[in-house]
């Protein structure tokens, strides 16, 4: 199911027009350092507006930029968006 819902994601990708990619990076209790990057985008075939969680990782080590643009290229490499 898992595969076919990525899947199914990855078509409505490759079909919208733009996507916009935001980021949200946040510390757990167990002070473990997180990142999801979301996809938010234009169905054009129903004609809505579109918002998907990519990708959650652990960070490791500092938050740094290149830590962020490594992780977003990563994520538009593997979505090819």
């Amino acid at each position: 199911m898992h595969n076919e819902v990525q899947q199914k994601v990855y078509e409505e990708l490759q079909q919208a027009p733009n996507v916009c990619l935001t980021t949200d990076i946040w510390t757990s209790q167990a002070n473990q350092a997180h990142m999801t990057i979301t996809a938010h985008f234009i169905d054009l075939k129903n004609n809505k507006i579109k918002n998907v969680a990519l990708v959650r990782r652990e960070l490791v080590g500092n938050h740094t930029i290149e830590c962020v643009v490594e992780q977003l290229e990563n994520t538009c490499s593997t979505w090819s968006i």
